[in-house]
């Protein structure tokens, strides 16, 4: 009987781990506009095609989440390695179906790149990153 006492003025004592409950969020302070947590800021359009890339022209094999209707002639776009790091910045030049072919403004993709429609910070940084290596 002492030991359950002890136990459970031992329990009192020290009080019980937890962590706080989140606070709620309230329905009115989310915007119907924000990207869920972790959401990247350059969408997904693609990838380089298998096809082997042929002087200026790329073919862009696009994901059915963003499919030729999110992309548009004259898109300005930005392939990139596994590293996420910008290869190449490309013109959208046509769209047909689930294939967009596209300028090499400057870089050099490789296939199987990821292709996004770029943020501001994303195109500015590609532009910065690929000059320096063309200069080089």
């Amino acid at each position: 009987m002492k030991t359950i006492v002890g136990i459970l003025a031992l329990a009192l004592l020290t009080g019980c781990a937890s962590e706080p409950f989140p606070k709620t969020i309230e329905p009115d302070s989310v915007s119907p506009f924000s990207r869920p947590q972790g959401t990247s800021s350059n969408p997904r359009l693609g990838f380089i095609g298998n096809e082997a890339v042929k002087g200026e022209i790329v073919l862009i094999e696009l994901v059915r989440e963003n499919s030729s209707a999110d992309v548009k002639s004259g898109f300005l776009v930005v392939s990139r390695n596994s590293q996420l790091q910008p290869t190449a910045i490309l013109k959208v030049k046509e769209v047909k179906g689930m294939a967009a072919t596209a300028i090499i403004l400057r870089g050099q993709p490789s296939r199987d790149e990821e292709v996004v429609l770029p943020s501001a910070l994303l195109l500015e940084s590609a532009g910065n990153q690929l000059k320096s290596h063309s200069n080089s």
